[in-house]
C-alpha cells in the first residue's frame, strides 16, 4: 500500500534528513526550486576531478581499491575538507605531468640531435660522391636569370658562394611530400638525403610511438635556405645545427650522450614520485566517489523541495510505503540528531485522489519474472499482478513447445551453473550485452529447463530417442506366449486390458479441461450480471456516508499558532474523518453500467474462443521441435553409429561433435528462444488482456545503492 505525504523539513536539518532517507526510500515532488544549485555545480567539480584522477590511475595500470562501498556522505562542513583533498591531488598530478612532458619533450629533442650527430658522416660522403657540383654548373648569366624569375631583385644577386646544409628530423609519413616540394620550390638545386631512425619514438604528451627519419638539404644561397627553412616549419619537421667538422660533431655527441642520462634519470624519478601520488590516491578514490555522488544526490534531491516564506523550512510531497512510515520517521530522527537541529522534521499523510505509483518486493528470483510482466505494461496501483502467475505459466507454456528432457536438463545445468556463479558473474564487467541479458533470467532459464524434463518424461523424448521407463500400462489376461505365437495380429478390449491412465505421473488433461470448460460457462452469467448488482450496492452503501481514512505516523502540531519551533506529537492509526462535496461523486446509472458489461462480457467471449485457437501454436512448436530433433538423430549422429571398428570410432568422434553444435546452436538456442517468444505472445496477447490494463507507473525509490549502481563512472569498480 502506498500513500501521500507531506515532508516539512528544517533548513538546518534538511542534508542529514534526506541522507538518512537516502538509505531508504525516494520522494517524488511536483515542485522545484533551486535553492541548493551551487552546492550542486561544486558536486560537479568534484566529480571532474575524480574522473581526472581515475583516468590517471588506470592509465598507470594501477588497481583501485575497493574494500568497502557503504561509505556515508559527509556532512555540509565536511564537503570543505574533501575539496581541499581533492584539489591537491588534482593540482600535485597535473604538476607532474607538465614537468614529465617538459622534460620528455626535451629528452626527444636531444635524442633526434643524437641521430643526426649519428648520421652527419654519412650524409656528407654522398653529398661529396655525388655529382652534384657538376649536374648544377652553370654560368653566371644563367644563374642571374633564374633567380629573377624566381622573384629575387637583382642587386642582391651574387656570385655563387660555397654550398650549405639544413639537418633535421622529420614525421616518416610526411617524408615523401617533404621531398617532393623541396625538390620542387628548389627547382632541382637542393641535394636531399635521409635515414630511417633505428628506434621509434615516444610522443611527449600522447605517449604514442612516432617513426622519424633524420635528413640533410645541400644547397646554395641564404634565399634558398630561408626558404627551405619555411617548408620544414610547414611540415612540422624539426631543425638541428650541425657542423661540418667532424670533430665538433663528435665532442658534441659525447656532450649531448652525457645530458640524455641525465634527463632519464630525472624523469625515471618524476615517474616514481607520480606513480606514488597515484597509488595513494588510489586508495581512497572509490570512498571520494561514491560520497560525492551522494552529496550530488542529495542537493538534487533538495532543489525539489518547495521553500516556505520564511526560508527556514522546506516542503515537499512524496510517496511511500505505509509499511517504511516508521522506517522513515526514524530516519529523520536520526538526521534531526545528526544535525544539531531543535525542532524535528515532519512527515504528514495526506489523502489524494492522485493515482499512487506501483511498488513491488522483489528479489533475484522474482525480479526476472516482473520484468516480463512490466515490458507488456506496469500494473495499475493495487492491480492483480500477473507475476504471480508467471513464476509457473511461463516455464510451464515453454516447456510445453520444448519437450525434450535431454534438452531440458542442459538448459536446467546451465541454468544452474550461472546461480552457482551468480557472485563472481555479478562483479565481472563488460561479459556482453547477450550474456548479461541471460545471466539476469537465470531462475527463468532454471524452471524452463526444469519443466522441460518434465514434459520430457511425459512425452518419452529424450534428445529424439524414446526410453521403456514405466513400462507399459496395458495388460494380457489369460493370454499365453503360444496364443501370441498362433496370433500375429490381436486387439485388445480397452475396458478390459487398459485399466490405469495414459500417464505414469501427473494429470489427465481431459478431465482438467472438462472442469475449466464447466467453470468458464459458469463465469458468463457472472461477468454479465454480478458485477453491474455489486457496483450498484457498493453506490448506494456509499451514498452518504463520511469518508474516513486510517492515518499512521501523522505529525499532528499541539499549538495553536504556526512556530514551528513547537512540540509535535505522533498518533498511529487514528481514523482522521474527511468531509467531501456530495458534487465529487459521479453519477452512477444501472442501465449504461449494464450496457458496458454486456459489451466487454461479448468481447471477453469471443477473445476466449480466438485465444484457444492461437494456443494451437503449442502443438506445431512441440512437433517441430521434435522433428527437428529426430532430423539431427538420423541425418548426423546415426550416421556415425552405423559403422564398426576403428574406422566407426574416428568417424563417431566427428558426428558427435557435429551433433552436439548443430543440437546447442539449433535446438536449444534457435529453438528455445522461438519457444520462448511464443510463450511470451501467450501471457501478454493471450492471457494478460483478458483482466491487467497495464496502466500503472512503478515507484522509483531514493535509494544510494539504485544510484551508485547505474553510475557510469562506477560501474567498473563496484
Amino acid at each position: 500500500e502506498m500513500t501521500l505525504a507531506q515532508l516539512f523539513l528544517q533548513s538546518d536539518s534538511a542534508y542529514a534528513c534526506v541522507r538518512e532517507l537516502g538509505e531508504l526510500l525516494n520522494p517524488d515532488v511536483n515542485a522545484f526550486q533551486r535553492k541548493f544549485v551551487s552546492e550542486v555545480r561544486r558536486c560537479d567539480e568534484l566529480e571532474r576531478k575524480l574522473r581526472f584522477l581515475k583516468h590517471e590511475i588506470e592509465k598507470e595500470s594501477i588497481p583501485i581499491i575497493n574494500l568497502e562501498s557503504n561509505f556515508v556522505a559527509p556532512l555540509p562542513r565536511e564537503m570543505i575538507d574533501l575539496e581541499a583533498r581533492l584539489d591537491h591531488s588534482e593540482t600535485d598530478i597535473r604538476e607532474i605531468n607538465k614537468h614529465q612532458i617538459a622534460l620528455k619533450r626535451n629528452l626527444l629533442d636531444l635524442i633526434e640531435f643524437r641521430a643526426i650527430l649519428s648520421k652527419a658522416n654519412h650524409f656528407f660522403l654522398e653529398a661529396e660522391d655525388a655529382p652534384f657540383h657538376q649536374a648544377q654548373e652553370v654560368t653566371e648569366d644563367d644563374m642571374r636569370s633564374l633567380l629573377i624569375e624566381d622573384g629575387m631583385p637583382e642587386k642582391s644577386i651574387q656570385s655563387p658562394r660555397p654550398m650549405n646544409f639544413l639537418s633535421g628530423v622529420i614525421n616518416r609519413d610526411h617524408l615523401t611530400s617533404f621531398e617532393r616540394v623541396v625538390w620542387r620550390i628548389s627547382r632541382g638545386n637542393a641535394f636531399f638525403r635521409y635515414i630511417e631512425l633505428d628506434t621509434p619514438l615516444e610522443d611527449p604528451k600522447t605517449g604514442e610511438l612516432i617513426y622519424k627519419c633524420a635528413f640533410m638539404i645541400f644547397l646554395q644561397g641564404n634565399h634558398l635556405r630561408s626558404r627551405m627553412m619555411k617548408i620544414c616549419e610547414g611540415f612540422s619537421a624539426t631543425i638541428y645545427p650541425c657542423s661540418d667538422d667532424a670533430e665538433v660533431r663528435r665532442e658534441a655527441f659525447s656532450q649531448v650522450e652525457v645530458r640524455i642520462q641525465d634527463l632519464r634519470s630525472v624523469i625515471n624519478e618524476t615517474e616514481h614520485h607520480r606513480h606514488r601520488v597515484l597509488v595513494t590516491a588510489s586508495e581512497d578514490l572509490v570512498m571520494w566517489m561514491i560520497q560525492t555522488k551522494k552529496m550530488k544526490a542529495i542537493y538534487h534531491t533538495l532543489n525539489m523541495f518547495n521553500v516556505d516564506i520564511t526560508q527556514k523550512c522546506l516542503i515537499a510531497e512524496c510517496w511511500c510505503p505505509v509499511q517504511e512510515l516508521d522506517n522513515i520517521q526514524s530516519a529523520l530522527k536520526r538526521g534531526t540528531d545528526e544535525s544539531g537541529s531543535s525542532v524535528p522534521s515532519i512527515l504528514n499523510r495526506m489523502i489524494t485522489k492522485l493515482e499512487p505509483p506501483t511498488y513491488y518486493r522483489l528479489n533475484k528470483f522474482t525480479s526476472a519474472f516482473q520484468g516480463i510482466v512490466d515490458a507488456y505494461g506496469v500494473a495499475t496501483y493495487r492491480e492483480a499482478n500477473p507475476a504471480l502467475f508467471t513464476v509457473i505459466t511461463f516455464p510451464f507454456l515453454f516447456a510445453v513447445m520444448f519437450g525434450d528432457s535431454g534438452h531440458g536438463l542442459l538448459m536446467f545445468l546451465f541454468a544452474l551453473w550461472l546461480i552457482l556463479n551468480e557472485k563472481k558473474f555479478s562483479r565481472a564487467k563488460n561479459m556482453g550485452e547477450i550474456f548479461n541479458t541471460v545471466f539476469g533470467g537465470r531462475y527463468v532459464v532454471l524452471l524452463m529447463g526444469l519443466f522441460a524434463i518434465y514434459t520430457g518424461l511425459i512425452y518419452n523424448d529424450c534428445f529424439s530417442l524414446s526410453f521403456n521407463i514405466f513400462g507399459t500400462a496395458w495388460t494380457f489376461p489369460n493370454i499365453s506366449e503360444g496364443f501370441l505365437y498362433d496370433h500375429p495380429t490381436y486387439q485388445l478390449n480397452p475396458n478390459v486390458s487398459f485399466p490405469g491412465g495414459p500417464y505414469p505421473f501427473g494429470i489427465d488433461p481431459e478431465t482438467v479441461n472438462l472442469i475449466l470448460v464447466v467453470v468458464a460457462v459458469i463465469c458468463v452469467p457472472w461477468m454479465l450480471i454480478l458485477k453491474p448488482l455489486y457496483l450498484r450496492w457498493r453506490h448506494k452503501r456509499r451514498g452518504h456516508m463520511p469518508k474516513t481514512r486510517k492515518g499512521g505516523n501523522v505529525y499532528v502540531q499541539l499549538s495553536d499558532d504556526d512556530n514551528m519551533n513547537d512540540e509535535y506529537t505522533t498518533y498511529h492509526n487514528e481514523e482522521i474523518e474527511i468531509s467531501e462535496p456530495a458534487n465529487d461523486e459521479e453519477e452512477f446509472d444501472f442501465g449504461n453500467v449494464m450496457v458496458l458489461q454486456a459489451i466487454h462480457t461479448i468481447e471477453f467471449c469471443l477473445g476466449c474462443i480466438s485465444n484457444t485457437a492461437s494456443y494451437l501454436r503449442l502443438w506445431a512448436l512441440s512437433l517441430a521441435h521434435a522433428e527437428l530433433s529426430e532430423v539431427l538423430w538420423n541425418m548426423v549422429l546415426h550416421i556415425g553409429l552405423s559403422f564398426k571398428g576403428s574406422v566407426g570410432s574416428i568417424l563417431i568422434f566427428g558426428t558427435f561433435c557435429g551433433w552436439a553444435g548443430l543440437t546447442i546452436a539449433i535446438l536449444l538456442v534457435m529453438e528455445g528462444l522461438s519457444a520462448f517468444l511464443h510463450a511470451l505472445r501467450l501471457h501478454w496477447v493471450e492471457f494478460q488482456n483478458k483482466f491487467y490494463s497495464g496502466e500503472g507507473y512503478l515507484f522509483d525509490p531514493f535509494s544510494f545503492d539504485k544510484i551508485l549502481q547505474e553510475d557510469e563512472d562506477l560501474e567498473d569498480i563496484l
